[in-house]
């Protein structure tokens, strides 16, 4: 009885509507309906808490009820200069710090090295995870793009999924080059899609250094014929005939698909029985018998009627042979050591053809 007189004395401000208590509203809906704002007035330190006591589940809400047609802006204030947390379990969950910096499981913006993630107010976003992928982007239905970059507000590129499953890097500005990732193929594309024959590797200012590669090149087109599968430079020994000796200078090779280019200086240290020839060619000469190269000789002594020496390799060989050429047409005779001496050089070179 003593309560109710003195809600009663409260007059207009109060209104006591069955167990319904309404302040500033004449017609309470809900246990406490207010109309205005409410203030608590904590001079030191204290807490304005909501407690649901309900062990049934469920949903606890703070609900703004917006009834109105005006969409007013709902806001959660602090007039102070403080950050504000959510704290869940006892834990801290998210920050918004003073400068409007808002931190999702860690306290500082700008702490990367700690798993959460940052978002700054000047717009610059942080994620961190510990052994795990960072980010999921998931794109439904069909192809398209899954991330799009932007500057100034203009589309310069994305990447996208294209055939279903190939992930793709591509510049949106016409003819801006971009790679797609196929089944064991990177493909080049143009435009935001795949290109054919459009797009160059480097340029005369921009190159890449070195290509490896365990396959081949085609060069001009697409076909077998048009595949270089080999290229190769290098060094080779020279060797001679049982009882002979001799040494090399610059004999060196380079190898273009079938075709190798070989070179030497040789020096005749010794002379032995049967005719001299110069072996440990870096390759195998093919099907191509007596493929020519030529020489430069000095201190080299031709038999009557004898007026050239040719240098060749034949079938299956991979020795540089020497020939006397009769100045009539007769027979081909090598050089033997009545032609050479300790003196004799050469300076030979030639091409094999391999199988």
């Amino acid at each position: 009885m003593g309560k109710s007189k003195e809600l009663a004395e409260l007059g207009d401000a109060v209104t006591v509507d069955g167990s319904n208590i309404g302040i500033g509203t004449g017609s309470p809906a809900h246990p406490l309906d207010v109309t205005g704002t409410i203030r608590s007035n904590v001079s030191t330190t204290g807490d304005l808490n909501f407690y649901a006591t309900s062990t049934g589940g469920g949903s606890f809400r703070i609900y703004p009820d917006d009834a109105t047609t005006a969409n007013p802006t709902w806001q959660h204030q602090s007039n102070s200069n403080e950050d504000q947390a959510w704290v869940i379990g006892g834990v801290e969950r998210m920050r918004i710090d003073s400068s409007g910096n808002v931190v999702v499981g860690r306290t500082n913006v700008n702490t990367f090295d700690v798993v959460g993630h940052g978002f700054r107010s000047d717009g610059v976003v942080s994620h961190t995870a510990d052994s795990q992928a960072i980010a999921y982007l998931n794109r439904e239905t069909n192809d398209g793009d899954l991330v799009v970059f932007r500057k100034d507000n203009s589309t310069v590129g994305s990447i996208g999924v294209f055939s279903s499953d190939n992930l793709g890097i591509t510049g949106s500005a016409s003819s801006h080059a971009g790679v797609i990732f196929g089944t064991n193929q990177v493909l080049p594309a143009s435009s935001g899609t795949y290109a054919d024959a459009a797009v160059d590797v480097g340029n005369t200012s921009n190159r890449f250094k070195d290509l490896y590669l365990s396959g081949g090149v085609h060069l001009g087109g697409i076909g077998s014929s048009n595949k270089l599968d080999d290229y190769e430079e290098g060094t080779w020994t020279p060797s001679y005939p049982t009882g002979w000796t001799g040494d090399s200078l610059y004999a060196t090779y380079t190898k273009v698909g079938r075709f190798c280019y070989y070179n030497a200086k040789i020096f005749v240290d010794s002379t032995g029985s049967g005719s001299f020839y110069v072996g440990g060619l870096p390759f195998t000469n093919g099907i191509y018998a007596k493929t020519h190269g030529g020489q430069m000789f000095e201190q080299v002594t031709l038999s009557t009627s004898r007026t050239q020496v040719v240098g060749f390799t034949t079938v299956n060989s991979n020795s540089h042979e020497f020939y006397q050429l009769h100045n009539t047409g007769g027979s081909w005779s090598g050089l033997t050591s009545s032609h050479l001496n300790s003196n004799s050089e050469f300076y030979i070179q030639g091409v094999i053809v391999t199988s």
